[in-house]
C-alpha cells in the first residue's frame, strides 16, 4: 500500500469543480464539497497520509461589501478544510494596476512543498490537483526521487505538459464528483404578504380505497407533500382545511380528525414565522380528485407510502406523518 500525499491547488481547482457544475439546475454551495470521501475514492486503496490546500490570503476591507464577502467565505472554506483535517498553505494576494486581483507565490509554495516531501521521502504517490502547467519543472524533480505523480485535471482546460510530465493522469467527470457534492440549495422564494406573518397552517392525510397518499409536487418549495395551506384570520382551523382541501383537491371533507399539532419555525425575508400546524386524517370525503391549481402543484397523485419514504425532498408535515407512522428521515435525501 503507497504512502499518498494530496496537493491541491486551491483556486484552480475551485473553478474546476464550477465548471464541472454549471449545468446543473439548482444552486450547489461547493463550501460543503466532501474531501474526506473524495479523497478516500480518489486514491483507494492507498493509505492517505497528508492533504494539503494551497491559496492566497484575502484581507479583509472594513466597510466594503464586497471585501467582507469574499473573507467571510473564505474563512468558512478554511474552516471546512480543517473539518476534512487539510492541511492549508497561504499565498498572497496583489493588486494589478487594473485593480484585478492575482494570487502570487501560491503554485511556488506547492511546488517547494511538494519537492520537499518527496526528498524527505514523506510520500510513495503524490496526487496533484491543478492544471497549472509552471508546475511542471516541480513534477519533474518529484520523479527525479522515483517518487509516481498523478495529475487531476478536466478535460476542459486539460494541462497536456501536466499530463506528459505525470505517471497517471486522470481527467474527472461530473459523475465523478457527484457523489461528494453536497444537495442542491432550494431556488429562492418569492414569499408573499401572508408568508411572512406568524399563521395557522394545515395539512391532510387524504387516502384512496387502495390505502395510497395524496401527494403534490409544489412548485414553489421544491418539495412533494401532502396537501397544506394557511388558515385565514376569520376562520377556524376545520373550516380553513375544508377551504384548503376544496380549492386544491376538488375534494369535499365530511369527517376528519386531528392527529397532531406542532410549531415550526421559518426565517423568511428576514423574518421570524411561526407557523402553528394542525395535521389532520381525513376519514371521508367526497368528489373526484382534481389538481385545481397546477400553477402551484406540478403534478397531483395517490402514491404508495413505500414510495413516498423515497421521494427526494419532503416538506415538514410530511415528515411530520411519517413520524406518526414509525418512519425517521431527512427532509432531502
Amino acid at each position: 500500500m503507497s504512502k499518498v500525499f494530496i496537493f491541491i491547488d486551491g483556486s484552480n481547482f475551485y473553478h474546476k469543480l464550477k465548471e464541472l457544475t454549471k449545468d446543473v439546475d439548482e444552486p450547489i454551495s461547493l463550501l460543503d464539497f466532501d474531501y474526506t470521501k473524495f479523497f478516500s475514492w480518489l486514491i483507494k486503496p492507498d493509505e492517505l497520509q497528508e492533504a494539503r490546500y494551497y491559496i492566497g490570503a484575502l484581507k479583509r476591507k472594513r466597510n466594503d461589501p464586497k471585501s467582507e464577502k469574499v473573507y467571510a467565505d473564505q474563512q468558512r472554506l478554511v474552516a471546512k478544510l480543517q473539518q476534512h483535517k487539510v492541511i492549508i498553505t497561504f499565498g498572497q494576494m496583489i493588486q494589478h494596476p487594473d485593480k484585478s486581483i492575482h494570487e502570487k507565490g501560491v503554485d511556488v509554495r506547492l511546488a517547494v512543498e511538494m519537492i520537499r516531501f518527496a526528498r524527505e521521502n514523506k510520500y510513495d504517490t503524490t496526487y496533484l490537483l491543478s492544471s497549472d502547467t509552471d508546475l511542471v519543472p516541480a513534477v519533474e524533480e518529484v520523479k527525479s526521487f522515483n517518487k509516481k505523480v498523478t495529475y487531476i485535471g478536466i478535460v476542459k482546460g486539460q494541462s497536456f505538459g501536466l499530463t506528459k510530465a505525470s505517471d497517471d493522469t486522470r481527467l474527472l467527470r461530473f459523475e465523478d464528483i457527484e457523489p461528494f457534492l453536497p444537495k442542491p440549495l432550494p431556488l429562492k422564494i418569492n414569499y408573499n404578504e401572508e408568508d411572512i406573518l406568524d399563521h395557522h397552517g394545515v395539512a391532510a392525510i387524504i387516502k384512496n380505497q387502495k390505502g395510497e397518499i395524496l401527494m403534490q409536487e409544489h412548485v414553489k418549495y421544491g418539495f412533494w407533500t401532502i396537501p397544506v395551506g394557511k388558515v385565514k384570520d376569520d376562520q377556524n382551523v376545520i373550516d380553513g382545511l375544508k377551504q384548503e382541501i376544496l380549492e386544491e383537491c376538488n375534494l369535499q371533507i365530511k369527517e376528519c380528525e386531528e392527529i397532531i399539532v406542532k410549531d415550526y419555525f421559518y426565517e423568511r425575508n428576514g423574518n421570524n414565522v411561526k407557523v402553528i400546524s394542525h395535521l389532520f386524517e381525513i376519514l371521508k370525503y367526497s368528489g373526484k380528485m382534481e389538481n385545481l391549481e397546477p400553477m402551484k402543484h406540478k403534478q397531483q397523485v395517490f402514491l404508495p407510502i413505500e414510495q413516498i419514504k423515497k421521494l427526494p425532498y419532503l416538506s415538514d408535515l410530511t415528515l411530520l406523518y411519517l413520524e406518526q407512522v414509525g418512519f425517521k428521515r431527512q427532509a432531502r435525501l
